[in-house]
């Protein structure tokens, strides 16, 4: 039979909460019957007797104190006064399913803690692997989203803002009126872009400013193109 997966595990250690059906043992319930319960949970072969030995023998431990860690789906074992120890299956959230522990021979969710409690033990950890079969993998690490490429500015509009803006100098300050005709056609070019591509190249010039010295001429000139772009954008507006 195939080994049953965490969630499989789980479904089946379940249906004993509420069945009334005789159990797979000798007894037909799972009075005493921890080791027995879990592994059947799981499809897992008999190989020992005791919880105690489970846990000694295997290979993939892991040592912990706090139930709340514990991941869904997988064997939980304790140390118990006597010889027999416990195991139980957990169900995450530092709960678990566990026979004897609320009622004689049945199955119950119960605390982790409330096992730990109740019959005087110490919780030693979980595992991977319960009589020498892997029945509880990690889950792949999910790779991180890719980060969305930058948008790179269309040379043709900071073509056109770069040339509106020397055209936009050249008719203010040197005062040369008949380049504003020129002056509003390269506004439609620029206007026509996609708001998206006004925010790269708003990027760009901030950019720009950044990387210059304070103070020095290039970055008043980057300020002054980026505060020209606001006003062309926002009579686009």
């Amino acid at each position: 039979m195939a080994i049953r997966t965490p969630a499989e595990a789980i479904a089946w250690g379940r249906h004993w909460v509420t069945s009334r059906d005789d159990a797979p043992t000798s007894t037909d319930d799972w009075y005493r019957w921890c080791l027995v319960f879990v592994r059947s949970c799981f499809g897992v072969a008999a190989r020992y007797s005791m919880a105690g030995q489970a846990w000694d023998h295997a290979q993939l431990k892991h040592r912990t104190s706090d139930p709340d860690t514990i991941p869904a789906g997988v064997p939980i074992f304790w140390e118990l006064p006597g010889e027999a120890d416990h195991v139980a299956l957990s169900l995450g959230g530092g709960w678990c399913l566990s026979n004897d522990i609320l009622r004689r021979g049945r199955i119950d969710r119960v605390r982790i803690d409330t096992i730990t409690r109740a019959w005087g033990g110490q919780l030693q950890g979980w595992t991977e692997d319960l009589n020498g079969v892997r029945v509880w993998r990690p889950e792949p690490a999910k790779p991180e989203p890719a980060k969305p490429e930058p948008v790179r500015v269309w040379p043709t509009l900071r073509a056109l803002f770069w040339g509106e803006h020397q055209l936009h100098l050249d008719a203010t300050v040197g005062g040369d009126e008949s380049l504003w005709p020129k002056i509003g056609d390269l506004r439609e070019g620029i206007w026509g872009a996609p708001a998206v591509q006004h925010k790269a190249l708003r990027g760009e010039l901030v950019a720009g400013e950044r990387a210059a010295a304070p103070g020095s001429k290039r970055r008043a000139g980057m300020a002054r193109a980026r505060k020209h772009l606001d006003r062309i954008l926002a009579k686009a507006a």
